[in-house]
């Protein structure tokens, strides 16, 4: 029984005085053993806690700078691609040649997003108290899992343009332009993850790029970006009534105020993205003219609904007078003029800041 106690202590002993042995990657040389350039992308840093920081924070910024690191490194990988092919074409082994890829203007203006597959540890020397951190991913598991994104990423925008077709043939174009910057960015991604892709590894497959397939989502973008450019389609009901007769102009003076927006005017209300209601009536200010002089007041309700979501946008009463003239007919003319051109620049500011 001692005997067993005796080991016991010895072993207990031996766990407590054991130092902690630093991970071979947290040393240079090992490092690049274990993670050689031409096999892996690798970001890593070496920081000590800030004055009253607390140790998990410093933890938590020690990998995301490891991580920044190692997408630097991709991002200068792919530049430099970009700047090779601005000099000369290259093609791979596999005939895909860059200029399929990325053209000499071409940029990744966002940076890259993420890297799929990159991995991150992190160790703390506890007789210094600096902390450690790796971030890195093998070049072949990252080509595998760009090409998997891109294709993901294209059977996804393809259905958000599918999506948007739908509702444009059908009308509704305010939701139909709220779906093209989600088509964008899906596009903008696979284009990222295309010149990542050809940029680490020249022998890539054409087919592990997905370049036709891209080109056709591409190509139904701009498509539908030409067709968005014909603006919007509103749908204008104009009731006017200015003692007993209809004060025609100010429908005509509304829509040529709203048309250099690109608007396209229709016949009816289940064609157009917005609709709008004005509703005017005038109505006398004296009863008896003193001195030869009328004047009148014309009152509008306004609304604007955007008829997809069936949502007013806008909504308001106006009153204008007139006057000072020899007819309360005169009167509410002038009314109308001055009124008509309050109603259309409202509508005009609502249409232009929604559409």
């Amino acid at each position: 029984m001692k005997r067993y106690l005796l080991i016991a202590i010895l072993f207990c002993q031996a766990l407590y005085g054991a130092k902690p042995v630093a991970p071979d990657w947290t040393n240079a040389v090992k490092r690049e053993n274990l993670f050689p350039a031409a096999t892996f992308y690798t970001g890593f840093v070496s920081i000590r806690p800030e004055n009253g920081e607390d140790k998990a924070k410093a933890y938590e910024r020690a990998k995301e700078m490891a991580r920044a690191e190692a997408v630097s490194t991709i991002q200068v990988t792919v530049e430099q691609t970009i700047e090779r092919q601005m000099q000369n074409t290259t093609t791979t082994e596999n005939g895909v040649t860059i200029s399929d890829v990325m053209n000499a203007s071409t940029q990744i203006h966002s940076g890259i997003k993420d890297i799929p597959g990159l991995k991150v540890e992190v160790w703390e020397d506890p007789k210094k108290g600096d902390i450690y951190a790796i971030a890195y991913v093998r070049r072949i598991e990252l080509a595998n899992k760009l090409s998997h994104r891109i294709e993901a990423n294209i059977q996804k925008a393809a259905a958000e343009l599918t999506s948007i077709e739908t509702l444009f043939n059908r009308g509704d174009k305010m939701q139909a332009r709220a779906g093209m910057p989600r088509a964008l960015e899906l596009i903008n991604d696979i284009e990222a993850d295309q010149k990542i892709l050809v940029s680490i590894q020249l022998s890539v497959k054409r087919e592990s790029l997905y370049l036709d397939e891209s080109q056709r989502i591409r190509d139904r973008y701009r498509e539908m970006e030409s067709k968005m450019r014909n603006g919007v389609y509103i749908y204008l009901s104009c009731t006017t009534d200015a003692f007993g007769k209809p004060y025609s102009p100010m429908a005509g003076k509304i829509k040529g105020a709203i048309s250099d927006l690109g608007c396209t005017f229709k016949d009816t209300p289940d064609e157009a993205d917005w609709i709008i209601e004005v509703n005017a009536a005038t109505r006398e200010t004296n009863g008896t003219p003193s001195y030869g002089t009328y004047f009148a007041y014309v009152d509008a309700d306004i609304k604007v609904i955007q008829r997809a979501m069936n949502q007013v946008i806008y909504e308001d009463h106006l009153t204008q007078k007139g006057g000072d003239t020899r007819s309360y007919q005169e009167a509410a003319n002038e009314a109308y003029r001055r009124l008509t051109t309050t109603v259309s620049d409202a509508i005009k500011n609502v249409i232009s800041e929604n559409k």
